[in-house]
């Protein structure tokens, strides 16, 4: 896949080699090279539409009291869904194309092998949204939404490997994934300013109630992800299962 010279040669620059981020710099570009392939130009312009789209919405909101209702689907959600979902499906897709597999399947920690491949699209959509958050307000609500955005990345990062290595084609992964997200509809796609419910107590135990419900909320997304990932890792340790 060609990528655009002035971005290959970022890597390069003497600011990044004194601070040591070459190296990180060319394992995310190869990254993204493997997982999106000829889908890199598509990619960046669907997420520069997004990021367009959620920096107005930010200036828009910003100093209202639902700034984190109207800011977070739009800059958290949507992305992680429209395109970090697509991006991470094809996480064993080139070993099962090359007919590698089981070479990729002897490394030691077969696990940290793909998860190297697949973070990298993770990361960038966690940090593509705490820029937008941070710039959009402060307080209580800004904290909730930067930790609830990383613990959603985790998610939907440890579904798709949950997938990909029980099924064969990235598309089937996407599509597979993207029923398993709907099904976690209440713990995905909830706010973190979700007010308490009508008639409960204002505090429970001290704390405010709609502070538990969201701390419920993200346990429950935390929980789910390391069960999905904890499945995928037995069956990655299981070569004779995917290659079967």
């Amino acid at each position: 896949m060609h990528i655009p010279s002035h971005i290959s040669r970022m890597g390069q620059h003497p600011r990044l080699q004194a601070l040591g981020l070459q190296t990180l710099w060319r394992r995310t570009r190869y990254a993204f090279q493997l997982l999106l392939e000829r889908r890199w130009t598509l990619y960046l312009v669907g997420d520069a539409f997004f990021l367009f789209a959620g920096l107005l919405e930010a200036i828009d909101a910003m100093g209202g009291s639902d700034w984190i209702d109207r800011i977070y689907p739009r800059i958290v959600v949507m992305p992680m869904l429209v395109l970090g979902l697509p991006a991470m499906s094809s996480v064993l897709a080139l070993e099962r194309r090359a007919g590698s597999l089981d070479l990729a399947l002897a490394v030691p920690s077969t696990e940290r092998y793909f998860l190297r491949r697949i973070m990298p699209v993770s990361c960038f959509m966690v940090l593509q949204g705490w820029l937008v958050l941070l710039l959009a307000a402060t307080g209580w609500n800004l904290l909730r939404a930067l930790f609830q955005s990383a613990v959603l990345s985790a998610l939907l990062t440890a579904i798709v490997l949950f997938w990909a290595v029980r099924l064969r084609t990235s598309g089937a992964v996407l599509v597979a994934s993207a029923i398993t997200a709907g099904l976690l509809n209440p713990w995905i796609f909830f706010s973190p300013a979700t007010g308490a419910a009508v008639g409960l107590p204002e505090e429970f135990w001290g704390l405010p109630v709609p502070v538990i419900q969201w701390m419920w909320k993200a346990a429950m997304q935390a929980l789910a992800a390391m069960i999905f990932f904890l499945y995928a890792r037995a069956r990655l340790r299981r070569p004779e299962a995917m290659l079967a």
